[in-house]
């Protein structure tokens, strides 16, 4: 992909709360580890849609280590944000801030599990396919995707990122002790 370039947003991501058949992405800079959370914040799934598009980019799905503590941190920042929004009450400054929260989730859990995100529109059954979910994954992911906006929504995917995270760190470190035994 080169700066500036234009692309449609492919039929997959379509969701009424991303996407729809107007959606252009136009990338201004190239995809160079500093602009990594600038990306992840403007376009939801910008790398699932590069992969989907037959762009050469970054794979976050097959350098974990270094991609998804960038994304846990784009929604450390997001997560400070929403919960003083939640704080003062201010619900209509929600939405923006949740839809990327939830965009970030859910590349979080497909990245987790080496994948890229197939698309947005059967999201939440698809989700049932991978090796690693969160108990009750389906139910949750319903419920926030129907109330975006909501303050319970914001608990339930600061939840998951937290079961998410000692995934993570607990599968790393398996695989640290692993590679030192076979030494």
């Amino acid at each position: 992909m080169k700066p500036n370039e234009k692309f449609a947003v492919p039929s997959s991501f379509y969701h009424s709360l991303y996407y729809d058949k107007q959606s252009i992405i136009s990338l201004d800079c190239e995809l160079k580890e500093q602009q990594i959370k600038r990306l992840l914040k403007e376009f939801p799934f910008i790398f699932d849609i590069l992969e989907e598009v037959g762009d050469k980019f970054p794979k976050p799905w097959e350098d974990r280590n270094q991609m998804i503590p960038i994304l846990l941190e784009s929604w450390s920042e997001t997560s400070d944000m929403l919960s003083n929004l939640f704080k003062r009450r201010v619900r209509n400054e929600t939405r923006g801030p949740m839809l990327q929260s939830i965009s970030l989730y859910i590349q979080f859990l497909y990245w987790v599990n080496e994948q890229a995100v197939p698309g947005l529109q059967n999201i939440v059954s698809d989700m049932l396919k991978l090796e690693y979910t969160p108990i009750n994954i389906e139910e949750r992911m319903a419920f926030i995707l129907s109330r975006p906006d909501s303050y319970h929504a914001y608990i339930q995917v600061s939840q998951l990122f937290e079961e998410g995270k000692k995934y993570f760190y607990k599968q790393n470190a398996v695989l640290k002790y692993q590679n030192i035994d076979q030494q």
